[in-house]
């Protein structure tokens, strides 16, 4: 939604009612190369607005694959910083097959938990750090299903609960409940995936309140 915003090119209709469809596709895949250089340049930033976070020895949950997350984690390891990284592994994807290589390759130490033993482990973690698909105007996240119940269980283990996202997700929306974040969602999504179907629930809203900081690529 929000790169499709971006990338949607900003050309006045001309008088004739039609539009040159070489000058259109040249000026998407230019816009394309400027979200894809923004985009790097703000994982960049993003490492470094929040390596104070990290400390030698820390044991961090991850739920949900973040490329700024990974990022940052890297990042922090180049420097020397010993981390050890704790990944919840859903039962509807395999995305911990992806973090569990990056982690090798970089030496980090890596193990899996089950979402729903998240409770169980939260005692032997010193901070959660999640990524977002939506930032909204209120300070809170819209990101994947389980985001929410993570940042509640660290809540009541006083665990800091981090989100690391780019600007370009910044969205004006003031949602007051769960059920209003189905407003951000595309159309057709909401056509095969009704907000009263729970089975086809793949994103939720997690509250400002339970967010420890939220690290962008502007601070």
């Amino acid at each position: 939604m929000m790169i499709q915003r971006e990338l949607a090119p900003r050309t006045r209709k001309p008088k004739d009612g039609k539009r040159d469809i070489k000058e259109t596709m040249q000026r998407i895949a230019n816009r394309t190369r400027r979200f894809q250089d923004l985009s790097v340049e703000s994982k960049s930033l993003i490492a470094h607005n929040s390596q104070n976070v990290l400390r030698d020895g820390m044991t961090i949950l991850v739920h949900g694959v973040s490329e700024c997350v990974l990022n940052v984690l890297k990042s922090s390891h180049s420097k020397g910083v010993r981390i050890q990284v704790i990944f919840t592994q859903s039962a509807f994807d395999r995305e911990e097959d992806r973090v569990l290589r990056m982690c090798n390759s970089h030496n980090i130490p890596c193990k899996l938990v089950k979402e729903a033993a998240i409770g169980l482990c939260m005692d032997q973690v010193d901070a959660v750090f999640v990524g977002a698909e939506v930032v909204l105007e209120n300070g809170g996240i819209v990101n994947k299903l389980g985001t929410f119940t993570i940042a509640l269980c660290a809540k009541s283990f006083n665990k800091p609960f981090y989100v690391f996202a780019e600007s370009l997700k910044f969205l004006k929306n003031f949602p007051l409940q769960q059920d209003d974040i189905f407003d951000l969602l595309d159309e057709d999504l909401e056509a095969t995936a009704p907000r009263t179907d729970i089975s086809n629930i793949s994103i939720d809203y997690t509250q400002p309140e339970y967010i420890s900081n939220l690290f962008t690529d502007i601070g």
